[in-house]
């Protein structure tokens, strides 16, 4: 252990203890320096590992203070993914539920830390395993990424997306019915032929294929149209980027003869580069080719014409979420699996 941490350790059993309360300002790093018969700079490591965890403040003019309630749990996001969670315009909206509910509760504080989608890239110092009460995971369907995690020893929920051999419970969108509906949908629209259109590639074989929300989309809608006599087609499942894939895929499709009477996307994303496309093909939508996205995103409103989609409600899944890790802390609630209703929004594309 360094001595950077070894001092941190120290500092925390005397705020434990009474000697710094909550509230008081620390000596300077000269003082401690001295009480601690350490060096300035480890101090100021120390001080910093503190101030991670919430257990100090360090103010702007370069004073420590211990904050009111230092020894408070704390919940961590796990995001895997690059950049704030709170910038993203799909998870930021798990995060404002999260962080929503996090200051409702006012027990709790809330820590980030992103990690790589192949696999996990946590730190165990960071993670203060005494303090944290649980993580919350968003971003992954990886089983080895859960599994990482685990060696933590504490509990874990994920949010959305998830791994079943994984044994994590998670909190997620019911799909079934709202995609019934849209399927139905569809059917009444004189639709035979509908593209349900994800990043993911059909031929990877079953290893490389998780079992998260994504294939669970795939083979839920495809599921419903044949059940309705609508024939889903496989090859209309691009492993490309998403704007582009989907402007890609409706000139592929418009050049082998095969366009579809209609479109499921798996995310509003999409719907960019097939708006684009079908100007450029002069189909109209709806139609031409009725278009259903899904996620809700913020733009899809605003597109000509308004795009359809299905609504997630991604900050209650974020609020569910923090609510059940919350209700294990205190009461030992077992964590469990949760779905909650989409709701299909029609617009003006379907």
């Amino acid at each position: 252990i360094s001595k950077a941490d070894q001092l941190k350790n120290r500092l925390l059993d005397d705020i434990r203890s009474g000697i710094y309360r909550p509230g008081d300002v620390l000596p300077s790093l000269r003082t401690l320096a001295a009480r601690y018969e350490m060096s300035k700079h480890t101090v100021s490591q120390a001080l910093s590992n503190l101030n991670e965890l919430k257990i100090v403040e360090i103010a702007q003019g370069k004073t420590t203070r211990v904050r009111n309630n230092p020894f408070r749990k704390h919940i961590e996001v796990v995001y895997f993914g690059h950049g704030s969670v709170e910038s993203q315009e799909f998870w930021g909206e798990f995060y404002r539920g999260i962080a929503e509910e996090a200051e409702k509760d006012g027990g709790f504080t809330l820590t980030q830390t992103n990690c790589s989608c192949s696999r996990s890239g946590v730190d165990v110092e960071h993670f203060a395993p005494d303090r944290t009460c649980g993580m919350l995971v968003l971003g992954t369907s990886y089983g080895e990424a859960f599994g990482e995690l685990k060696r933590f020893g504490v509990p874990l929920l994920s949010l959305y997306d998830f791994s079943r051999e994984s044994g994590v419970p998670f909190v997620t969108s019911r799909l079934e019915p709202v995609m019934e509906l849209a399927v139905e949908r569809f059917r009444e629209r004189g639709c035979r032929r509908v593209g349900f259109v994800d990043i993911r590639q059909p031929n990877k074989n079953a290893a490389e294929r998780t079992d998260g929300i994504d294939l669970f989309k795939q083979e839920c809608a495809c599921r419903k149209m044949i059940a309705a006599g609508i024939m889903p087609d496989e090859s209309f499942v691009f492993p490309i980027e998403q704007a582009d894939g989907g402007y890609e895929l409706l000139h592929r499709l418009a050049v082998s003869g095969i366009v579809p009477d209609g479109l499921f996307l798996a995310s509003d994303v999409m719907a960019l580069g097939v708006y684009r496309a079908a100007y450029e093909l002069k189909l109209r939508i709806p139609e031409d080719l009725p278009v259903l996205g899904c996620d809700n995103l913020s733009g899809s409103r605003y597109m000509v014409p308004a795009l359809s989609s299905i609504e997630l409600n991604r900050a209650g899944l974020g609020r569910a979420g923090f609510r059940q890790l919350a209700e294990f802390e205190r009461q030992g609630t077992a964590l469990s699996t949760v779905e909650f209703p989409a709701e299909l929004v029609l617009r003006e594309s379907f």
